[in-house]
């Protein structure tokens, strides 16, 4: 009988040798399983952050293309509120100073002026204030307006709003077509004068 002990205590340990190497395995297992989850996890971020670089990087691009845009069109604006364009020369030339449009591509974009700097290239087209003996007089305006509807002419107000209302619903990219346009047509007429 003690062979039986001796050998049913040789197999018990053996067991139990066994049950400790595979609790060992398994806890081995379960932290490499662990430090994989937490290396894909530290994948993912770089990726994602590589994602969002790039994503961040063309909305800059975006940014800068629709300030510049917004640039443009308010100094062309700003020309022809203020008068100071002969025969739409003022506004065009005022465009021409302004950056072109930026290009999408991968390399880091340009910075663009601002609108003092380009204000400060243009020299003679600032805005001049008038004079503060100078009045401004809305009456002249308010008689003009009723001499209008008094001879009939209040048809050329409504064509005027109608075709304001028009302008309004254009697409920003018929607009921008239009005025590549006109700067084309003008690039040909300086090349050619």
């Amino acid at each position: 009988r003690s062979n039986l002990d001796l050998e049913s205590r040789v197999i018990k340990r053996e067991s139990d040798l066994l049950n400790a190497q595979r609790k060992t395995a398994r806890n081995i297992g379960n932290e490499v399983m662990h430090f994989w989850i937490k290396i894909e996890k530290v994948v993912r971020f770089k990726a994602q952050s590589v994602v969002d670089d790039k994503r961040k990087q063309v909305m800059d691009k975006h940014l800068d293309f629709l300030l510049g845009q917004t640039e443009r069109y308010s100094t062309m604006l700003a020309g022809k509120l203020t008068g100071e364009e002969g025969a739409e020369g003022g506004a065009d030339t005022a465009v021409q100073a302004l950056p072109a449009p930026v290009p999408k591509s991968d390399s880091k974009p340009a910075p663009m002026e601002t609108l003092a700097e380009v204000k400060e290239e243009d020299d003679g087209d600032e805005f001049v204030a008038p004079d503060e003996d100078e009045v401004d007089d809305e009456t002249t305006l308010e008689e003009e307006m009723r001499r209008a509807q008094a001879d009939g002419d209040d048809d050329d107000n409504e064509k005027e709003m109608a075709d304001l209302a028009a302008d309004a619903e254009v697409p920003i990219e018929e607009l921008l077509r239009r005025y590549r346009e006109m700067e084309e047509a003008e690039a040909m007429a300086s090349k050619k004068s």
